[in-house]
């Protein structure tokens, strides 16, 4: 009997649950580090998000990353 192909295994990132994806376009003056604070991820969670992604490597307005949130909230009128 011919031996069957192992099926492909696909690398998933250990981020925290919940929360929703969302993209964020690197802008002048911020770090991959910088941007990981900014939501509340370890640099480490941030560059298994990004995996093709060189951390001393982003450029403002080029690089976009993936991040994980876990809330949103659109500002409107009179809130402050």
């Amino acid at each position: 009997e011919p031996a069957k192909p192992e099926p492909k295994k696909t690398e998933t990132a250990a981020v925290p649950a919940g929360g929703t994806s969302t993209t964020h376009t690197v802008q002048p003056g911020q770090t991959f580090y910088s941007i990981a604070t900014r939501y509340n991820l370890s640099a480490e969670t941030l560059k298994k998000l990004n995996p093709g992604v060189d951390p001393s490597n982003v450029k403002a307005g080029a690089t976009k990353l993936n991040v994980k949130v876990r809330a949103v909230h659109t500002v409107g009128a009179g809130d402050i």
